[in-house]
């Protein structure tokens, strides 16, 4: 049998990947939009949230199973990668979802992902209660280790990490491993070693957070800084204390750090990550739109930017190039206030002619008179705020 292999790789890892894509934070000169990512407690909604005040909007739900989990997003394409589980673990759950936000649709990317061609084996957990992140192209997903046999017998299971790679027409073609560390001690005493928690990718570094515990003991449970390029563990932070510490794993566009976790009642909190082992204070999370939140903790993800409505005026009147002085004519949805019938639905600026310029508020516009007058037009408004607007 073969113990282990180590591969060499004259490439490197980008850096600032996920600043590449269209998905900044829009800036404002009294306001900037805030800077998102998702998060899935424990139900079958995923939810876009702010870090910075802990409010969040429901993005989209899969209603096939009880929860949602192993969020991975790709700002180019804007796919969200997923898994769906139940509230008992159901080891021949295999399957990965993929939701188009492009048509807002779901599907199922790969019904089994043991079967050619990514053959990923699975273990006690199937696809369940894991992690993934979404970087340099690639699919990263976590498979829970667990133990196998009983008594003496016991033995662990390796967690892993598969990277998934995808064709010109983002289908999966391959998957390799990049990271394994065992799930648990051997023998009669075992203890738990890692437990996702998740974990997220940022310039080539993993940070995997695992909330592995011993009843209430959580003093395994650690920050683990992996360098993908390298194979060096660069730090492990293990628990300071006896209660739970981290939980999911985050990032925003700017690259700052956050962790997700339960905390009292039916409340969840949100925090920074400081890369040095320490989270620090806490936001609780407050839903604005969906579903309320039942509390606990499912999954977080990669950066993410929703979609908007721009301006319809020509470009010269909205001008675009410095996205950190300047920002065009543009506004996240309001479920209060709005112009028009509808709003437009959209990653970027559509066209100022034809059918591109819809849903502003005007049905037409009235040929101005040169020889002067008054002028009026015809807007259509909603305005359910509770303030004159």
């Amino acid at each position: 049998w073969m113990s282990d292999i180590n591969a060499y790789t004259s490439g490197t890892f980008p850096m600032n990947w996920h600043q590449g894509a269209n998905n900044r934070p829009f800036w404002g000169p009294t306001q900037s939009q805030p800077d998102y990512f998702l998060v899935t407690p424990d139900n079958h909604s995923i939810y876009m949230i702010d870090p910075a005040t802990g409010n969040a909007r429901e993005l989209l739900a899969d209603n096939s199973k009880d929860y949602t989990n192993s969020l991975g997003y790709d700002p180019y394409n804007h796919f969200l990668y997923y898994i769906s589980e139940n509230y008992s673990i159901d080891q021949n759950n295999k399957t990965l979802k993929r939701y188009d936000y492009n048509t807002e649709t779901s599907s199922v990317l790969v019904a089994d992902i043991t079967a050619a061609p990514l053959n990923i084996p699975t273990f006690s957990y199937g696809v369940e209660s894991a992690g993934c992140a979404f970087y340099d192209g690639a699919l990263y997903l976590g498979i829970e280790g667990g133990t196998e046999g009983s008594n003496s017998n016991l033995r662990t299971r390796e967690t892993i990490i598969w990277r998934i790679d995808f064709d010109a027409s983002y289908n999966p073609i391959s998957a390799v491993q990049v990271f394994a560390t065992d799930a648990a001690t051997n023998g009669s005493s075992s203890q738990s070693l890692h437990d996702w928690g998740d974990f997220i990718i940022k310039n080539g570094e993993i940070y995997d957070f695992s909330t592995a515990r011993n009843g209430s003991d959580y003093s395994n449970s650690t920050m683990i800084h992996y360098n993908l390029q390298t194979g060096n563990r660069d730090a492990t932070y293990y628990n300071p204390g006896s209660s739970p510490w981290n939980g999911q794993a985050a990032m925003t566009w700017a690259q700052e750090l956050y962790f997700f976790r339960a905390s009292s009642g039916s409340n969840s909190v949100i925090g920074k990550y400081d890369e040095a082992g320490n989270c620090g204070a806490t936001t609780t999370i407050n839903v604005l739109a969906g579903p309320s939140w039942p509390g606990g903790s499912g999954d977080g993800s990669d950066p993410f930017r929703p979609k908007c409505d721009f301006g319809d005026a020509p470009a010269s009147y909205d001008p675009y190039s410095n996205p950190a002085t300047q920002s065009p004519a543009v506004h996240e949805r309001s479920d209060n206030i709005r112009l028009g019938n509808t709003w437009d639905n959209e990653f970027d600026k559509r066209g100022t002619s034809g059918n591109d310029d819809i849903d502003d508020g005007l049905a037409y516009a009235q040929i101005l008179s040169p020889l002067g007058g008054s002028y009026s037009v015809k807007c259509t408004t909603y305005n359910n705020s509770g303030a004159n607007a």
